[in-house]
């Protein structure tokens, strides 16, 4: 008989592999640590998840699931710009308050251990940008440049901005926020 598995139980094991994974890294952590972080048996994990690399991939899909219900595109009755403003704001106050949800998938998104089918459904979560993109640069508001390029942009800008932020830099302050959003849209746009 197989053991009943708990959501909350699981839910709890996600959270401590990522304060563990965000603490020792993914090479420096083990099941044992994330276990003891999650108050529960070490072999409580394996009723979940096969090993520790099973682990990381299904924490990495699962905040990438909470970043995309965060982090807003708009819709197509707003202009490109009411858009991007969308995006921008709900990008960088999800930073403020999910830094280290947003340093996993930074820090992990390239990483070796994520399998194929990780990796493939990280980039059909690129997909939406893409074509958040591609309707900007089809309503002229957009330069007409690499998508990649464009979504680079775009994203180094704000991850930029969250690192001074979250290094005490720059107060957080909406004022600045706003600073940057008008910089990174002057930077794009035609």
């Amino acid at each position: 008989m197989s053991p009943v598995k708990s959501e909350e139980k699981r839910f709890r094991i996600l959270e401590a592999a990522l304060r563990v994974f965000s603490d020792k890294g993914y090479y420096g952590s083990s099941i044992p640590s994330i276990a003891k972080e999650a108050e529960v048996a070490t072999g409580t994990i394996y009723v979940y998840f096969k090993d520790k690399q099973a682990l990381a991939n299904e924490l990495y899909l699962y905040l990438r699931d909470i970043f995309r219900q965060h982090v807003k595109l708009g819709d197509d009755r707003m202009t490109p710009r009411e858009r991007f403003h969308t995006l921008w704001q709900s990008y960088i106050h999800f930073g403020l308050s999910h830094r280290m949800e947003l340093e996993f998938i930074e820090d992990h998104h390239h990483a070796p251990y994520l399998e194929k089918e990780t990796q493939k459904a990280a980039f059909e979560f690129l997909n939406d940008y893409s074509k958040f993109l591609e309707n900007l640069v089809k309503a002229g508001a957009v330069k007409n440049e690499s998508l990649f390029l464009l979504l680079g942009m775009m994203e180094g800008m704000a991850l930029g901005l969250l690192h001074i932020i979250w290094h005490e830099h720059l107060e957080p302050t909406e004022e600045n926020i706003a600073k940057a959003e008008q910089m990174a849209w002057e930077a794009i746009r035609i």
